[in-house]
């Protein structure tokens, strides 16, 4: 590999061992040549059998602007740990070595004897997963991250959103008695009519999710001039609610990306929304006499809980038993159903007393999530927002930057690398599991506590089962599955103002949606259509164990 002067590097240090010695040594340069082929590093190789040279080979490498260092001895391990510290954005690897000092850039890798041979797949896993989450600056995260998911796979997600759009333009235009009758009238005039009936759709689409453009700027106006705020509010409620709508969609999009990571397909997302909307209505309810900073918690907590041993007896399942989570969680998915149809029936247990609807009894004041406009009821915007954004750096902090976090994602690209470095497969089956269905529960509880204030039998939304596209077209990726979130919540939330203005159904939304996900799922079909070049790189792949559990 030529080196060029600004190109990352990556260090390994061998102490006793040939790199062409059918050893350890060996096997962990070719982890890390693999390494550094994928991210286009330059791949430093030091090998000495002076113990004085280690310290002083590490200090050169060091300075020479490394980006990692692999070590591969007891004795180069105990070493490295003196520089730790002082380079907090180098990743530090130690083979054999189980690192004394707690640091998050600093990982041990035990290999045992008798599988060496899975050392190459084992490092070149965790180099990976450790060198993207290294510490550096917000513009150089961004770099990696672009970097990682390369250019076309940015581009695609976006080209897919436009080819849908596109796609639904031809099918509003196609479906409109009025397009049909102006093409009667000769081809010109019905192009025109086609093309009216599209801009109509999209622009109450717009004005039903953003806001009016012209009234937002004349109420900012009206504002500034030192007018109320009453137009103000008035011309943003469409993004407001567009912001409501995607909360749920934040809460179960990063459920299923977090099952995705660990190598799991949690398709019981809608049940755990369920079940997290049963425990946090009933803590809601139940418990009285507490003040809202003791309650509110209580009943998030509850819905979270709730999601979290729904979703967890499918962990449970798939680490004991080899059970398949997908098969489990829409077992799961039904049991929630009617659980809640029984708990929720007239005169059932949890149903409101001397009501004939089949519904909860209210939410105390002290339970609820506090709206942003509580004096406006037709704003149902709340705090839980806030935890929905507060989730997405939660998760992401996890997943890239704690050993936690780093088990979850190795067990979900290589369960057998995961078990060869001791990592317990089935407890990180069971967190993880724990954990998505936690998140589903979440948004179960904010459509309770903030936005219905009660919960009814007929609680089916839908947010389950659109948070696999969410997981899907976000990559699976924190970030990704937010600007998923708000894109469904947009589209959503503007459905109702395009059927009412522009008289087109709302099901040409779930049109859209569906389109969005097989050109994401597809990016062959991208590449062809506008004449893409294959990157021969993938960005983020979703990986999942087969359906008999095994990699």
């Amino acid at each position: 590999m030529t080196e060029r002067e600004d190109q990352m590097k990556l260090g390994l240090i061998t102490y006793g061992g040939d790199i062409q010695g059918g050893g350890l040594a060996q096997y962990a340069y070719q982890g890390a040549q693999r390494v550094a082929e994928e991210r286009d590093l330059s791949l430093q190789v030091v090998g000495t059998d002076e113990p004085d040279q280690v310290r002083e080979e590490i200090q050169e490498l060091l300075e020479k602007g490394v980006t990692g260092v692999v070590t591969t001895s007891l004795h180069t391990g105990q070493i490295i740990e003196e520089f730790v510290e002082s380079y907090p954005t180098v990743t530090f690897v130690t083979i054999n070595y189980q690192p004394q000092l707690d640091s998050e850039n600093l990982t041990g890798l035990p290999v045992e004897l008798q599988k060496l041979e899975e050392l190459e797949e084992l490092l070149a896993a965790h180099l990976s997963i450790q060198l993207e989450a290294d510490q550096r600056g917000f513009f150089q995260n961004l770099r990696l991250l672009l970097l990682e998911w390369n250019l076309q796979s940015v581009l695609i997600p976006v080209l897919a959103i436009f080819t849908a759009l596109i796609v639904g333009a031809l099918f509003i235009a196609g479906f409109d008695p009025e397009v049909w009758a102006a093409f009667q009238d000769g081809f010109g005039v019905g192009m025109n009519g086609a093309w009216q009936s599209v801009v109509n759709a999209y622009s109450a689409l717009w004005n039903g999710s953003i806001g009016n453009p012209q009234k937002i700027i004349s109420a900012i106006r009206t504002w500034m001039s030192g007018g109320g705020t009453e137009d103000l509010v008035s011309a943003f409620r469409p993004l407001m609610e567009s912001l409501r709508v995607s909360t749920p969609y934040i809460f179960t999009g990063l459920s299923v990306a977090l099952g995705f990571r660990a190598g799991l397909f949690n398709i019981g997302a809608e049940g755990q929304y369920f079940i997290g909307g049963l425990t946090s209505v009933f803590v809601g309810y139940s418990v009285q006499g507490l003040p809202w900073y003791i309650h509110l918690p209580l009943a998030v907590g509850a819905g979270f809980l709730g999601g979290a041993f729904w979703a967890g007896i499918s962990g449970f399942l798939k680490a004991e038993t080899g059970a398949h989570e997908v098969i489990t969680t829409i077992m799961l998915n039904y049991i929630a159903y009617n659980l809640a149809e029984f708990l929720l029936q007239v005169g059932g247990p949890m149903a409101r007393p001397d009501d004939p609807r089949p519904i909860s009894p209210p939410v105390s004041p002290s339970a609820r999530l506090q709206q942003f406009f509580p004096d406006n009821p037709a704003i149902r915007i709340n705090i839980g927002l806030f935890l929905a954004f507060f989730m997405v750096f939660v998760i992401w902090y996890i997943l890239f930057k704690t050993p936690i976090g780093f088990e979850l994602r190795t067990v979900g690209s290589s369960p057998r690398a995961a078990k060869t470095a001791g990592m317990n497969i089935g407890w990180n089956y069971i967190l993880a599991m724990g954990l998505s269905g936690g998140l589903a529960g979440l948004a179960g509880g904010h459509d309770v506590l903030g936005v219905l204030g009660y919960m009814p039998n007929s609680f089916r939304s839908g947010y389950g089962f659109d948070a696999i596209a969410l997981a899907l077209l976000g990559k699976s990726h924190p970030v990704g599955v937010l600007m998923a979130s708000l894109l469904f919540g947009v589209l959503r939330a503007g459905a109702v103002q395009m059927q009412g203005a522009a008289n087109v159904p709302v099901d040409i939304i779930s049109v859209l949606q569906g389109l969005i996900i097989v050109f994401v799922a597809a990016p062959e079909m991208i590449r062809a259509l506008y004449r893409l070049r294959d990157s021969g790189q993938e960005g983020e792949t979703v990986l999942t164990t087969g359906w008999s559990g095994t990699e």
